[in-house]
């Protein structure tokens, strides 16, 4: 080969490397951009999905231990390495739960109560907070003991493991077992009630393990975008307070405050910071794991507490089983043999439910909430009207408990026809006591 010839092949060769090469630098700018844009992408929604803000080190500990000292003490002992790197919880607990949300001990509601994103404290005692409570109210009642000092009594709420003065926290009148339901709503005759699993409320119904059940429920854009606060219900995050299928509107702040004089117009419902529950004006649907197709926050109550796989009343408070033979299914009328749920309360002329909360010029109590069997994401107050009021276990009962028996929102035993205020009970029955204003 001439040496022209070679010149000009080494010409070529260099060409198509440089070729190459640009073409190299060119897929490697794109994978860098890519990587940059992906990376920021990532840190983005990273920094979304953290539904619980502040440090990771608030919850979790990557080593436990720090300049040698172990982090994870529990009451100041050391319970080592946990999973899910947690740290200030007991996972091998039978209610794990308690490590963050029972650990204050100068009864404030937060465990910061300047940051409205930190842990709710569920015993809370409402006398140092000025009468406040969350819309769950408060363990802060309930022992194992019947009649304890203070006022505290296993008739005050839910007794769930590990809440009262006592590690059971039994409850010495009922046992274990959720009136209205049978043992196996808990997952057993042996199971005694926790926060969450398949022996709680929260996270679902159908798996041991209370931290694997919430999975996914604190780390969501769902747990944290409060300004949609539409909860459809398909996935833990997106659930109701955690509460698996269940749907509704959350408030911010859990809707800590004083509730006893708190009325709300109709038209400010949609905007309000308030909590907005989905009922449903049907017999109970759901199973003894899930709340049924409406997603009605009573659907859950009625998991233990009666369902209609229950053959007795199939349901504690439920519409179905509890009214006499002689009535018609779309009127409340008498008799009754509990108090019922799941209905849309008359607003006829003659109705005594019509002038609900019994404050002229108000629409909703937060003292006596109702709930709506339509709401949806954006929807306004038009889902929201007074015809389609439905009756709620939580309409007169706090999820948690109270300072009265029966976790009930306020005293029944004050309860009165001779009463001037028209609180409680005469919310909705308005036209049963003698001063209605």
């Amino acid at each position: 080969m001439s040496r022209g010839n070679r010149r000009r092949l080494i010409k070529g060769e260099l060409f198509e490397r440089g070729r190459l090469n640009l073409r190299m630098r060119r897929v490697f700018y794109h994978l860098l951009v890519l990587v940059v844009v992906g990376g920021v992408v990532l840190m983005q929604s990273g920094q979304s999905e953290a539904g619980v803000k502040g440090p990771c080190s608030e919850c979790h500990t990557m080593h436990n231990s720090q300049e040698g000292v172990s982090v994870n003490e529990i009451e100041g002992t050391d319970v080592g390495p946990q999973a899910y790197l947690i740290k200030g919880a007991d996972v091998s607990a039978k209610n794990p739960c308690l490590g963050c949300h029972k650990r204050n001990d100068d009864g404030r509601y937060f465990k910061d109560p300047q940051d409205e994103y930190d842990a709710p404290q569920v015993n809370v005692d409402p006398n140092a907070n000025d009468n406040k409570l969350s819309a769950a109210g408060t363990y802060y009642y309930v022992t194992k003991g019947k009649d304890d000092a203070g006022g505290k009594s296993c008739r005050k709420g839910h007794n769930v493991v590990g809440m009262g003065d006592s590690d059971d926290n039994e409850d010495e009148l009922l046992g274990i077992t959720p009136p209205g339901g049978t043992d196996d709503c808990i997952g057993g005759a042996d199971k005694q009630l926790t926060c969450a699993g398949v022996s709680g409320c929260h996270g679902k119904r159908d798996v041991e393990d209370p931290l694997v059940s919430i999975k996914g429920g604190h780390h969501s854009p769902a747990t944290e975008a409060y300004e949609d606060r539409f909860r459809d219900g398909n996935t833990i995050a997106s659930s109701y307070r955690m509460l698996y299928h269940v749907k509704g509107r959350v408030a911010s702040n859990w809707e800590f405050g004083d509730h006893t004089n708190k009325f709300l117009r109709q038209e400010d419902l949609a905007g309000e910071d308030v909590n907005i529950y989905q009922g449903t004006d049907k017999e109970l649907q759901g199973s003894k794991t899930d709340p049924g197709p409406d997603r009605s926050i009573n659907g859950l109550c009625g998991e233990c507490h009666g369902c209609k796989e229950d053959d007795s009343e199939n349901g504690f408070h439920s519409f179905k089983g509890l009214k006499g033979t002689d009535t018609q299914s779309d009127e409340m009328a008498s008799p009754w043999k509990r108090h019922p749920t799941d209905i849309a309360m008359r607003q006829d002329a003659e109705s005594e439910y019509k002038d609900y909360p019994g404050d002229p010029g108000a629409d909703y109590s937060q003292e006596v909430p109702v709930g709506f069997p339509s709401i949806t994401r954006g929807g306004g107050s038009g889902e929201l009207q007074k015809a389609k009021r439905v009756v709620l276990c939580v309409s007169c009962h706090r999820a948690h408990g109270s300072p009265y028996d029966d976790a009930l929102r306020w005293d029944y035993s004050k309860m009165s026809t001779t009463s001037t205020d028209g609180g409680g009970c005469f919310r909705c029955h308005t036209k049963k006591y003698s001063k209605q204003k």
